[in-house]
């Protein structure tokens, strides 16, 4: 077999394993915590929205993300949710990062296709690498940018000198390309991760001490500069969407939309948001994060490597290395192991020198086992420690949706408005929003004194905790029916039952007249282990009480049992927001039921008890039973 067929073997496997891994822990969910706020998922509105992440924008990142969620609606929304879709934006980063990673460490060891392996595989298994991997992050991104700017810088150390003069085509057949193609990278670093440019006084020296007369051949500099700012046209986005979005821009005042976009585009955000800290020691615990993802024996080795890969690349590495060192003591309690992950990079091609200069000794293949040994003993520790944090397909608090899912469970009718507190809100949002799950619904943030819906057009409803929420007399201008578990507000009474509901023949009074059931609806609803009973209720003579309703299932002369708990729900009508003595003479109320159920619950009937407590006891107004029809 050829080498070039084992070269692609390698990159199979070093790229492959982890795609399948990468696929099986694929983000799916997110949690309460995420929908508060964070990267993630000011990445998954800006994708889904065409709008603004985080200072200074992401641009280029976030463009192409937006179009890749436009086109895996249609490729793939059959079969991947929108979180799914969003998460493998990252991974779809990953995979180039990892073949442009292998395709590095085959350089700096002379084309070992066995340690390039290896080390790709094992940057693959680190917890941050594969955590970004699955998740809504521009991370993998940067990896991969790292990867070319240093792929690059070797390939143009290798080749030799071009002939002096030339004509400007001659930039790009000789190994001058590989400055421009660096130069425009560093512009997509300006357009994505800012601080990869701490990789960028290393390059220059390492290309100026080759080349110290490089920076006085006009042409090559010129393209270069040309190449360097081409991707800083991609800022024209988040100019455009800033005027076209005031709302999008953030907290802050600015006069003017250049105003906002300068302050915008300098990371103001960013850099108040540093923990700018030179006291205190050094910051033990960056150590105990590394050796956490890579062990104490990598971070060795990679010292030697900086010996072992010669005197200008090594010092290229230790250059890049020291600028992020440099920054992670000043910004020791911030986000320093995300900026640092591009150095992951570096890492890996000082270990991969090691490794290969241990293949290669004189005592064969004894050695050479031992390294395979190591490396599989790294492998599998770094799988059996990272697999439970970063399976996140799979994690037990990815619940921040339940609020949205249980208010849409309810089928507010098109066009309507729900009022709901915080978190219910955040949730809803999404799925209104990024889910595509009824774009129809708007949501509205609910206050004690109802100013934020109480002068919405109707259809209009409060979710219960909203409805908690109301200050004593917000809701006493509205009449209020149920709808399911949401509080359907109306500013009008109603006088008459809707159409196809089970209507009950007159007599099925209560209290002598004073309530009467007009009909009833029955559904199962196996998402809330329950079923649904919709009670009809008009009333009558004006009430001095406020009563409560028991809605059962009775299986002969007794309640019928579900899972060894009453198949019962009390409460006062609506929830307790809409009291019987705020009934008006002949209107109609819907109350809904959730009455414990399961399948094979056994019942005959529907009874309804009107009853208040009294006298330390219980006063009933009366009861009903019926035989419902099948739900």
């Amino acid at each position: 077999m050829t080498e070039k067929r084992w070269v692609w073997i390698g990159g199979l496997v070093a790229v492959g394993l982890p795609v399948l891994l990468y696929v099986l822990t694929l983000d799916n969910n997110v949690s309460m915590s995420e929908l508060v706020g964070g990267d993630l998922i000011t990445h998954q509105y800006a994708q889904a929205q065409f709008r603004l992440t985080n200072a200074p924008g992401y641009p280029v990142y976030t463009v192409l993300g937006a179009l890749w969620f436009r086109a895996s609606g249609v490729l793939l929304g059959a079969w991947l949710n929108p979180i799914q879709r969003l998460s493998l934006y990252s991974l779809l980063w990953a995979i180039p990062a990892l073949a442009v990673l292998y395709a590095l460490l085959l350089k700096v060891t002379h084309r070992n296709i066995v340690i390039a392996s290896l080390c790709t595989l094992l940057l693959s298994g680190t917890h941050f690498f594969w955590y970004y991997a699955t998740t809504t992050e521009e991370y993998t991104l940067a990896v991969l940018q790292m990867g070319l700017l240093l792929y690059w810088a070797l390939q143009w150390d290798d080749l030799p000198a071009p002939a002096p003069g030339g004509s400007w085509r001659d930039v790009f057949r000789t190994r001058d390309r590989y400055l421009v193609y660096m130069a425009f990278m560093g512009g997509l670093c300006l357009a994505n991760l800012v601080t990869l440019l701490f990789a960028a006084p290393a390059l220059l020296w390492f290309v100026w001490s080759k080349e110290p007369g490089l920076f006085r051949r006009g042409k090559l500099v010129l393209t270069v500069l040309v190449a360097a700012v081409l991707p800083l046209l991609s800022y024209v986005y988040v100019y455009a969407v800033g005027a076209l979005h005031p709302e999008w821009r953030g907290a802050g005042e600015w006069p003017s939309t250049w105003a906002w976009f300068v302050d915008f585009v300098s990371t103001g955000q960013g850099r108040s948001e540093l923990t700018w800290n030179l006291s205190g020691g050094f910051p033990t615990w960056v150590f105990d994060a590394l050796i956490d993802d890579f062990t104490v024996l990598v971070l060795v080795a990679v010292v030697l490597g900086l010996f072992l890969l010669g005197r200008r690349r090594g010092l290229l590495m230790a250059g890049i290395l020291a600028v992020y060192a440099i920054f992670t003591y000043v910004d020791r309690y911030g986000n320093w192991f995300q900026v640092f992950i591009p150095g992951h990079v570096v890492l890996m091609a000082c270990l991969a020198v090691v490794a290969d200069r241990l293949w290669r000794v004189r005592f064969g293949w004894p050695v050479r086992a031992g390294v395979l040994v190591v490396f599989a003993a790294l492998l599998l520790t770094r799988f059996a420690v990272n697999w439970p944090r970063n399976d996140s397909a799979r994690r037990p608090g990815d619940d921040g949706l339940t609020p949205g899912w249980t208010i849409l469970a309810d089928d507010p009718v098109f066009d309507a408005a729900v009022a709901c507190t915080y978190e219910e809100g955040l949730s809803l949002d999404y799925l209104t929003t990024i889910w595509g799950a009824r774009p129809d619904v708007a949501v509205l943030s609910a206050t004690p004194d109802g100013s934020t819906w109480t002068g919405h057009a109707e259809p209009l409803y409060l979710t219960r905790s909203a409805a908690a929420l109301a200050a004593p007399g917000v809701l006493e201008p509205f009449y209020l029916w149920s709808r399911g578990r949401l509080i359907d507000v109306h500013r009008q009474a109603v006088w008459d039952a809707p159409a196809g509901i089970v209507a009950l023949p007159p007599g099925a009074d209560i209290g002598a007249g004073q309530l009467s059931l007009l009909g009833y609806e029955v559904r199962q609803r196996p998402d809330a282990g329950a079923l649904q009973v919709v009670f009809y209720w008009r009333g009558g003579r004006p009430f001095t009480y406020d009563w409560t309703v028991s809605a059962r299932l009775l299986n002969g002369d007794q309640v019928a049992l579900t899972t060894d708990q009453p198949a019962q729900d009390d409460h006062p009508p609506v929830w307790g927001v809409y009291p019987t003595t705020r009934w008006s003479p002949g209107e109609v109320v819907r109350d809904d039921c959730f009455i414990p159920w399961t399948p094979d619950t056994a019942y005959d009937r529907v009874g309804a008890v009107v009853y208040r407590p009294a006298d330390g006891g219980w006063q009933n107004l009366g009861a009903v039973e019926f035989a419902p029809a099948a739900p």
